[in-house]
């Protein structure tokens, strides 16, 4: 372990050299980027989550929101895109009528 010059200030408080320390940070799984946490593991015995990318430990409370949260959203989409298509349907619908028509009017005149 690196030894720090500790110096003694006039109302004598200790003072060490911020600039002089060098903290080593090893992460756990060299990760670049920000992880989504798209792969979870579940530790049952100690009832923990983890990220098997990065190696994070996720609170079960904010992972369970979260995915509450993205699957509440999901079915909002769908709900929309399904309602999206009845009506692209209907408007399909309409439109080879429309066609049908102007080509019965066509082999009329």
């Amino acid at each position: 372990m690196d030894s720090f010059n500790v110096e003694e200030s006039a109302d004598s408080t200790k003072i060490i050299p911020l600039g002089r320390i060098k903290p080593t940070i090893i992460p756990k799984h060299h990760h670049t980027g920000f992880c989504k946490h798209s792969s979870i593991l579940v530790d049952e015995k100690n009832r923990m989550l983890e990220c098997e990318q990065c190696g994070q430990v996720i609170d079960p409370f904010d992972y369970i929101w979260e995915e509450s949260t993205n699957q509440s959203q999901l079915f909002t989409t769908i709900t929309e895109l399904r309602r999206e298509m009845e009506w692209l349907m209907k408007q399909k619908n309409r439109l080879e009528k429309a066609v049908l028509k102007l080509k019965q009017r066509k082999m009329q005149t």
